[in-house]
């Protein structure tokens, strides 16, 4: 590839992860952001969009963290087998797990403040 130095790969599993935990955190600022998420709630209320849309985003966090933390796993498991010396590809992952695990601590902290509202009833 083009700038590449000889021996080095590119990392497409760091895109894998690094994008659907950007997108991830997109939607959060998105949904319950300061910006004007309670005027998109409405507008999507009054489409009668709101409980497919809830549904969707919920299904689309839910997936997105299995796949990243298991794409990071294997990426880590990959990198502890082959037991090379430290390289670029070090700081990627370094950077894919530091990003993953700001997510899941984002998501905890998210539902256990909803738990804490009395949103876990039924």
């Amino acid at each position: 590839m083009i700038g590449m130095v000889a021996g080095q790969r590119s990392s497409g599993g760091g895109k894998a992860i690094r994008i659907p935990i950007l997108v991830n955190f997109l939607l959060l600022v998105a949904l319950v952001g300061p910006l004007k998420s309670s005027r998109l709630y409405g507008t999507l209320k009054s489409l009668s969009l709101d409980d497919a849309l809830t549904w969707i985003i919920q299904g689309w966090f839910i997936g997105s963290t299995i796949i990243t933390s298991a794409l990071y796993a294997r990426s880590l498991k990959r990198k502890l087998r082959c037991g090379t010396e430290t390289s670029t590809t070090d700081i990627g992952l370094v950077i894919d797990g530091a990003m993953l695990f700001a997510w899941w601590v984002t998501l905890l902290v998210i539902i256990a403040w909803a738990l804490m509202l009395g949103m876990g009833t039924f």
